[in-house]
């Protein structure tokens, strides 16, 4: 078997419990930077190389023998009796399910796929994900396992599609697509949209979030970063994308958030993830408090460069979700 998952703890804990076959971590923040429509999985990943790299999460040589490796093995998967998906609930996970899924699905000589897509576990109160489990309890889930039908190939390649397109209108439809073979595809599109700037304030809701969490005053990045985890019903975002996040409101001529002592705001990967770092203490500047209260709007207080899957989102085409009526609202 090929055993495709979400990063290297599954892996391990799939290698704990001596799960026959070879391992696939499939590593890339897809909710984060460009993911626009490509001619070939090569291509997206030279794109993808290079937006990690400038986000400094490491050298682009590097980065991209990884990706090269994964790809190499990804085109092997012939190879196999059958090639299984783990995948969890949450927006990351989705993604790169979608990806996998939607290659795979395009290949002449497709092998039997199964996928193990997992929301909840017995006796598990919140479920976050699979590095929660035991290797036992994970090697157990393969058991459950079932067929991938050309239902779920299908509704891969339109929310695949859908994701990569320069305006997010199929990605919105995809809320009243049937996407019913992808149980968990729904929640987690919607929480991507809710990443677009609101109506209200131009905040996305991460944002809106931290700016809320830092006016109750608390103050260390660590917590901040707890604290916004634990409002998400299936948390989906790492540490450093957070830190950027922290980075993007304490930037610009009228940044939302401040260093006391008026600092710059310094982050791992580019700085050491030591005690100095979560010294930082953020407060919400004058500015954030009116954008908070819907009295100023983000979206003009900063040079706006932000991609969601394949749209990008500048000056002038800046697209906005209106959380209330669960709708886009497109550039005026």
């Amino acid at each position: 078997m090929l055993h495709i998952t979400n990063g290297d703890i599954a892996v391990e804990r799939m290698r704990d419990g001596r799960l026959l076959g070879e391992y696939l971590p499939w590593r890339d923040v897809l909710h984060d930077g460009p993911v626009p429509v490509t001619g070939s999985l090569e291509e997206l990943s030279a794109i993808r190389v290079r937006y990690l790299a400038e986000c400094g999460y490491g050298e682009e040589a590097l980065i991209a023998d990884q990706f090269r490796s994964r790809d190499t093995l990804l085109a092997r998967h012939a190879e196999f009796a059958e090639v299984v998906l783990w995948f969890e609930h949450d927006l990351y996970d989705q993604l790169q399910m979608l990806q996998v899924l939607d290659w795979l699905g395009r290949q002449a000589h497709r092998v039997p796929v199964s996928l193990i897509v997992v929301g909840t576990y017995p006796g598990i109160d919140r479920f976050i994900g699979l590095g929660q489990l035991s290797p036992a309890q994970l090697v157990g889930l393969l058991d459950t396992r079932i067929a991938a039908s050309r239902d779920h190939f299908g509704a891969a390649r339109e929310a695949w599609q859908a994701f990569r397109q320069p305006a997010p209108v199929a990605l919105a439809g995809l809320l009243t697509f049937d996407v019913a073979p992808l149980g968990y595809l729904r929640d987690a599109v919607l929480r991507l949209l809710e990443e677009l700037p609101s109506a209200e304030n131009g905040l996305s809701l991460t944002e809106r979030r931290t700016l809320a969490i830092v006016a109750q005053g608390v103050e260390r990045p660590r917590r901040i970063f707890a604290e916004v985890q634990s409002l998400e019903q299936s948390p989906f975002l790492g540490d450093w994308s957070f830190w950027r996040t922290l980075a993007v409101l304490t930037c610009g001529p009228e940044p939302l958030l401040a260093v006391e002592g008026g600092r710059a705001f310094r982050h791992p990967p580019r700085d050491p993830d030591g005690p100095a770092f979560d010294d930082q203490r953020l407060k919400l500047t004058r500015v954030g408090h009116e954008v908070l209260e819907n009295r100023r709007d983000a979206v003009r207080l900063k040079t706006f460069d932000k991609w969601l899957g394949g749209t990008h989102l500048v000056p002038g085409a800046v697209w906005r979700w209106d959380r209330e009526n669960q709708c886009l609202i497109a550039p005026s």
